[in-house]
């Protein structure tokens, strides 16, 4: 029963990360979601002089470069037929990742 539960499980898993072009893009939503709805929450009560909203804003891009790196990087592990075809679209962006952070 517990085999049989832990197949589900993969499955399920399987189906919602099925490709990584879509891993990308949930990363995006994800910090764009973030960026919308935790900036202000975060940066409210204080003065409207204050730049925190820009300096949350900056850490964000910063996690966000991140994460894409992230994904870039684990993209051979768990798609290797995917990045065996189409290995520049992960590679650009680890690159392109790297740029910025670096």
């Amino acid at each position: 029963m517990v085999s049989l539960l832990n197949k589900i499980e993969v499955m399920r898993i399987h189906y919602f990360f099925n490709n990584p072009p879509k891993l990308y893009l949930e990363w995006l939503l994800l910090i764009l979601l973030c960026a919308l709805v935790g900036i202000p929450i975060l940066s409210s009560g204080h003065s409207a002089g204050e730049q925190r909203p820009l300096v949350l804003l900056s850490y964000l891009l910063e996690i966000a470069f991140y994460g894409y790196l992230f994904i870039s990087i684990l993209i051979p592990i768990f798609f290797l037929k995917w990045f065996k075809k189409y290995w520049y679209v992960s590679v650009s962006i680890a690159l392109l990742s790297l740029w910025v952070l670096f």
